[in-house]
């Protein structure tokens, strides 16, 4: 889930919809299981939002000097 979120920028929203498997936590079991989503559905939800590369790279940009200039 956050790599899908982190990675095309989608929202806990965007993700609401979307099917997904459980499994447990490799980490530790008593954690939380994790929350998988088909990739297909995750490229095609991040398509719709942004149309092509260019446009999720620009957005990544976007955020990342949002971020940079908030650190400042």
């Amino acid at each position: 889930r956050s790599k899908a979120k982190a990675y095309y920028l989608l929202t806990d929203g965007d993700l609401r919809d979307l099917g997904t498997m459980s499994k447990p936590n490799p980490h530790k079991p008593t954690w939380a299981p994790m929350k998988l989503y088909l990739k297909a559905q995750i490229l095609a939800l991040s398509r719709e939002k942004y149309p092509t590369d260019e446009d999720l790279e620009a957005e990544r940009e976007r955020r990342a000097v949002s971020y940079r200039l908030r650190r400042c």
